[in-house]
């Protein structure tokens, strides 16, 4: 993002705020930082989220310590009281104004954003606009915004942040995240507008099988909203998979019978992972007016989700359990860095302990089959790279990824550690247990984006025989990109007219 003037650029790297002059010269750090958003606002201030969007702060664009300017919550609501502010997002600075306009949610539906204002002086939400996100203001007076993949404008009063007359819509088919927030445009005061074309992520996808190779087929006839979440069950046949239709729920999917089957569609669903006896997900389940909470659901949908008594709050989501269940393997993203590896000893008071709580950021850990090892991912070395270590953690470590890496998943017998590198391409590496633990140089196997899409979190999983289960993109994903520019299109916003 870029300062008032232009002259500065703010990004975000390594856990920190950074800024850099277009110019050139060495970035300079601001602050800490958890979050991934940011806004410059005139003044000298630099607004950012915090990790999860749980907190707006303020700090000095000079330097120093960020101070909270207004916090969400499972209890917040703006100040008239109508709208839930569970987390914000896609934070946006309005030139002269004493607010900054920020994308919020109060449920677990895309229908569920919103833009409100926040007071630059107190922190005050109010809200703008409902079902509309990714909000950004455009001279003379427009409120741009995104609703799924469609770009809006509204007329829109700036001195006071209220929206004067009905949204129409701009352009249809932007490129979007799956909660249609970070839309891929842009605007300038002069009135120039910038577009990827593309659609919203997650619908029009389908499950697919992949081979070592590269080589795919079809697992669904038809597509879905496929977002995230795959986890083949211990006996390779059922397949754990997050869609979002209207909210993110949880099915497992029958290789065999070729059919979905709902699990669990109250609230939102996050990382699901299997208990080793394949009857029951464990997963981060967040409902309204509720604090998020890991549970524990049977796959079939009438049996009620039992809350996990973890021992610790925060945003925790699981991501591995030991063989023989007795260990859950955990990530806490408000741990140092942005991630800390949590060990839970399965049982009812069972106790969690901090297995990797260090300044980087670590997630993702995988059990072995060996029970004795894991692997996780860790921005130690200044980019994310994966790592495998002894449960000890006293012992010694081993990098696997040399240029960049992510998702790590063992093998069922534990020989080899697939991930991906920073090009989504699939890498296999080699591991001898005896003697000694050792870690093969990784394999490069082929190039994931050929065949399927990885911009989800949980992106794929590893079958008994080898093969992949992975998520075949949409149509329009398979299309080059192309960036459109549309020159004095805010002169037509007043016509009603689509550039």
């Amino acid at each position: 993002f870029f300062s008032p003037d232009g002259r500065w650029l703010g990004f975000f790297a390594r856990g920190k705020l950074m800024k850099v002059f277009i110019s050139g010269g060495p970035p300079l750090v601001v602050c800490n930082a958890t979050g991934n958003e940011g806004a410059w606002l005139e003044g000298g201030n630099i607004a950012l989220t915090t990790q999860n969007g749980k907190k707006i702060l303020l700090v000095d664009d000079a330097g120093g310590t960020p101070q909270v300017l207004t916090v969400a919550g499972a209890t917040t609501r703006t100040v008239d009281g109508a709208q839930l502010l569970l987390g914000f997002c896609d934070i946006e600075a309005v030139p002269g104004a004493d607010y900054l306009l920020a994308g919020v949610w109060d449920g677990f539906t895309i229908q569920e954003y919103a833009t409100v204002s926040v007071s630059l002086t107190d922190g005050t939400v109010r809200p703008v606009m409902q079902n509309a996100i990714d909000a950004r203001y455009v001279p003379p007076g427009y409120l741009v915004s995104l609703r799924e993949s469609s770009l809006l404008a509204a007329p829109f009063d700036a001195e006071r942040g209220v929206v004067t007359g009905e949204a129409f819509q701009v352009i249809d088919g932007i490129l979007s995240s799956m909660w249609a927030e970070d839309g891929q445009f842009a605007t300038s005061v002069s009135g120039t507008l910038v577009y990827v074309a593309g659609g919203r992520l997650g619908p029009g996808r389908r499950l697919i099988r992949v081979d070592s190779s590269g080589k795919s087929e079809p697992l669904m006839n038809g597509t879905d909203a496929v977002v995230g979440g795959i986890r083949i069950s211990p006996d390779g046949r059922e397949v754990a998979v997050v869609t979002l239709r209207r909210r993110m729920e949880l099915w497992t999917f029958n290789l065999d019978r070729r059919s979905l089957t709902l699990v669990n569609n109250i609230g939102e669903t996050w990382r699901p992972t299997w208990r080793p006896d394949g009857k029951a997900l464990v997963f981060q389940q967040m409902a309204p007016e509720q604090a998020s909470q890991i549970v524990l659901k049977p796959t079939d949908v009438a049996s009620p989700a039992e809350p996990v008594p973890i021992g610790k709050s925060g945003d925790l989501t699981p991501s591995s359990f030991s063989l023989d269940g007795r260990l859950l393997l955990l990530t806490d993203w408000q741990g140092g860095g942005g991630g800390d590896v949590l060990l839970h000893h399965w049982g009812k008071d069972g106790a969690t302990e901090v297995v990797l709580g260090t300044p980087a950021r670590e997630m993702h850990a995988m059990f072995a089959p060996d029970g004795e090892h894991f692997a996780y991912v860790s921005n130690e070395t200044g980019r994310d790279e994966v790592f495998v270590r002894p449960l000890s953690v006293t012992g010694p470590k081993w990098q696997v990824s040399r240029d960049g890496g992510d998702s790590p998943v063992w093998s069922r017998d534990g020989r080899n550690l697939y991930f991906l590198d920073q090009k989504a391409a699939m890498h296999r590496a080699t591991i001898q247990a005896d003697p000694a633990f050792q870690v093969s140089s990784p394999e490069r196997l082929f190039d994931t984006t050929t065949v399927a899409t990885t911009d989800l979190w949980g992106a794929y999983d590893v079958l008994p025989d080898g093969d992949f289960v992975m998520v075949e993109p949409a149509e329009w994903q398979k299309k080059p990109v192309r960036i459109h520019v549309v020159t004095n299109w805010a002169t037509e916003l007043g016509k009603d007219s689509t550039p």
